[in-house]
């Protein structure tokens, strides 16, 4: 079983909530913040979903 190359697992590294993501959303929490505490986003809060 492989990973999704369009979906990614999402866990903020402010407030440690999670979720699995497609690239849109993905784009979106860069630019917005997390959805749960607002805290910034960065590229290295998004892995392979397994």
């Amino acid at each position: 079983m492989g990973s999704d190359p369009d979906r990614y697992e999402f866990v903020c590294s402010s407030c440690r909530e999670g979720v699995v993501v497609d690239s849109m959303v993905q784009a979106e929490l860069l630019g917005r913040g997390c959805l749960f505490c607002r805290a910034d986003v960065a590229e290295t809060d998004f892995g392979p979903v397994d």
